[in-house]
């Protein structure tokens, strides 16, 4: 009894934090809450870290509807990459901002995380280090996510780390620009 006692004063105290952070109102609240409780009772997480991950999206800018479509795509690619839950929503987030994407394209973001993951030498630590130095500048360079995403899966299976492929990517873009020149015309040169 203890314990479950515990472990809702938990739960209330993120919650809590989610409204305080979100500015949800009293229905967004509501509705935040008991997707928490529903993908709690349905998947791996407890709804307590259900909502941490939409504290970390609150912190990150997201509003409450935003919260809500992307929590049930980070929780997959938590599970199918054995990631932590807030780094895979910190992750997740950058990538969606950098692109300057809705949260409902949270489900086509992960996928491709995921998958990636699973092709590549490429891990969501990598993602983590790399998609804050380019994914602004391979979106300004016409660059979808997924044609990032391959490029960083080739750096990253010749063994180079995150962070140093995010860089030699980003001035790649650069120089290309610089020269006017698109990445197919360069590789064509």
């Amino acid at each position: 009894g203890a314990i479950a006692i515990k472990t809702f004063a938990n739960f209330e105290q993120a919650m809590l934090k989610v409204k305080a952070v979100s500015g949800a109102t009293a229905g967004e609240f509501k509705t935040l809450t008991d997707n928490a409780k529903k993908l709690g009772s349905t998947t791996m997480f407890t709804a307590s870290q259900v909502a941490d991950l939409q504290f970390e999206l609150a912190k990150l800018g997201f509003k409450p509807k935003e919260i809500k479509a992307a929590t049930g795509n980070i929780l997959a690619l938590a599970q199918a990459t054995s990631t932590d839950l807030a780094e895979s929503g910190r992750i997740a987030a950058v990538a969606l901002k950098g692109f300057n994407l809705e949260a409902t394209e949270s489900g086509r973001i992960t996928d491709i995380m995921a998958l990636a993951s699973s092709e590549a030498a490429m891990d969501m630590e990598k993602f983590g280090a790399a998609l804050p130095k380019v994914a602004a500048t391979a979106r300004i360079s016409g660059d979808s996510f997924e044609l990032m995403t391959a490029k960083l899966q080739v750096l990253a299976d010749s063994g180079m780390e995150g962070a140093r492929m995010g860089t030699q990517l980003k001035i790649m873009y650069s120089e290309l620009a610089v020269k006017g020149l698109t990445w197919d015309e360069a590789m064509g040169k």
